[in-house]
């Protein structure tokens, strides 16, 4: 299958972290990503002769987090928003470059350690992606559900072992096919989760 890039891109960083003290820790982060198309992303791609592959996929992202630990208490949060361009997608039968969208999110992952071979686990996560530019402007990027998380606990069972128990959540979201959010959304879902 033939692969071409048509264009440049590039990876860059710039991070700020400051510690009042031991226990807290504040970051700035800003970088510059990208992800370019595989040869399974275009193989299922919308193509017409001769072949058209999909445009990288590149993103501006901006970032401010907390990380707070203690004896017991770990808890590392952030903010974000997260600008992107030609987004490889799913439209329910191939894929796609999606029009320029942005995420606005907060994500929250906290463990309490009950004693050394018990720990709990709790996680949070809220996302708003919205499409920024072309016919579906202002519309929520399908697939994505709002709200998600997790609720768990963990048991040590010796150095070497451990199994947990999990249950995770996700809210409801339009299709992978929606793009124009014409359609009810599909409900969200719980599952549950054991592992060692």
């Amino acid at each position: 299958f033939p692969v071409t890039i048509g264009s440049r891109v590039k990876a860059t960083e710039l991070q700020y972290i400051f510690s009042p003290s031991d226990q807290l820790k504040y970051h700035l982060r800003v970088s510059q990503n990208f992800r370019i198309a595989n040869l399974d992303d275009n193989s299922q791609a919308y193509v017409v002769l001769p072949y058209n592959n999909l445009n990288p996929q590149t993103s501006h992202d901006y970032e401010f987090g907390v990380n707070y630990r203690t004896g017991i208490f770990r808890s590392q949060s952030r903010v974000y928003v997260s600008e992107l361009k030609n987004e490889i997608g799913f439209n329910g039968s191939s894929n796609l470059n999606y029009p320029s969208s942005s995420r606005r999110g907060f994500e929250s992952n906290n463990q309490v350690i009950l004693n050394p071979k018990w720990t709990l686990i709790a996680n949070i996560n809220f996302i708003d992606a919205e499409f920024d530019a072309g016919t579906y402007s202002g519309k929520k990027v399908p697939g994505v559900s709002e709200y998600s998380g997790s609720l768990g606990v963990t048991h040590q069972i010796n150095t070497k072992e451990r199994v947990s128990f999990f249950s995770r959540f996700s809210s409801e979201a339009f299709a992978s096919n929606d793009l124009a959010n014409s359609q009810t959304k599909k409900p969200g879902y719980g599952v549950i989760v054991t592992g060692k």
